[in-house]
Parts: C-alpha cells; sequence; structure tokens
C-alpha cells in the first residue's frame, strides 16, 4: 500500500510520492544547484501548494546576478537564499 506513488500532473511537472502521505499542512524548502530566471522553482513551488504545502523559501548553490530569479520568486512570497551570488560566467 505504502509503496505505490501517486502522481499529481502540474503543468509540466509530475509530482511523485507515496499515496498515503499528505502535503497538507507540510512545510518545504526548494533546493537546487542554480536558478537563472526562476520559472522552474516557482512552477515546483506552485504545484507543492496546489497539494497544500506551504513552500515560502528556496536555497541554491549559485545565484547569477540580474537573471530575475530573486525578483520573481519574490513576488511569488518565496524567499531566494544563494551561498555564491555571481556573474554567469559567459561574455
Amino acid at each position: 500500500k505504502g509503496s505505490h506513488s501517486k502522481g499529481q500532473m502540474h503543468s509540466h511537472l509530475i509530482l511523485d510520492y507515496p499515496h498515503d502521505i499528505s502535503l497538507k499542512e507540510r512545510t518545504g524548502i526548494l533546493v537546487d544547484d542554480s536558478t537563472t530566471g526562476g520559472r522552474k522553482m516557482l512552477d515546483l513551488a506552485n504545484a507543492l501548494r496546489t497539494e497544500g504545502a506551504t513552500i515560502s523559501n528556496a536555497a541554491v548553490l549559485f545565484e547569477p546576478i540580474g537573471k530575475g530569479a530573486r525578483a520573481l520568486l519574490k513576488t511569488n512570497k518565496i524567499e531566494l537564499n544563494s551561498i555564491v551570488l555571481g556573474p554567469t560566467g559567459r561574455s
């Protein structure tokens, strides 16, 4: 019973987790290696929120300067925390 997963489709994302777990009233943090525009993180946050989770923080190892992720997430009530903030390395 607990080993089966339920796949909830949200836009182009599929949340796959055991069917006996509810995300209602759970709090989560998004974690990724980097983010540029923040769209992927926002899509995931919205899918998790639809399932009842509270998402208000995200963490990345690297955040490129001036790519807009921080502003996009902030307008959607998600605080972005990055370990390294720097240039993209592209000329």
